[in-house]
């Protein structure tokens, strides 16, 4: 999506949906119109019907794209990669000054990683490595 009629087509579609979201928190969905919506975003009412069929779609279609984002991402990544190394680009650290880290520690006394370290690894899915990615296509 380079050229300019898509950027536009973009910038319309994410101001309408971010217009949908921020008035339904303000007021309520149930008092939200679509004409509350196009005024917000400064667009016409047949442009509004272009994007979207309802007000509800509008005010999900920010929910909609993060997952889509979402699943793209996770396509571009190794199928043989678990996911929860794909879940963080990078690993998590305390920062370095800052003394010691907080530990957790469950009922027992015991920290959780200590407590989680002893479970043991989950089995391994009888379904195709594949599989877990075909709802995103």
């Amino acid at each position: 999506m380079t050229g300019l009629r898509e950027r536009k087509k973009l910038a319309t579609h994410q101001a309408l949906s971010s217009a949908a979201l921020r008035l339904a928190v303000e007021r309520g969905l149930d008092n939200v119109t679509i004409e509350n919506i196009t005024a917000e975003a400064d667009v016409a009412l047949r442009t509004f019907r272009n994007y979207f069929a309802s007000k509800y779609e509008a005010v999900a279609a920010i929910g909609a794209d993060r997952a889509r984002r979402i699943g793209m991402s996770l396509l571009e990544r190794p199928v043989t990669e678990p996911l929860w190394e794909v879940r963080s680009p990078r690993p998590r650290r305390w920062p370095s000054g800052a003394g010691t880290p907080p530990t957790r520690r469950s009922r027992c006394g015991r920290s959780w990683s200590a407590r989680c370290a002893s479970w043991p690894a989950p089995a391994p899915s009888p379904c195709r490595p594949d599989a877990s990615r075909a709802w995103v296509a």
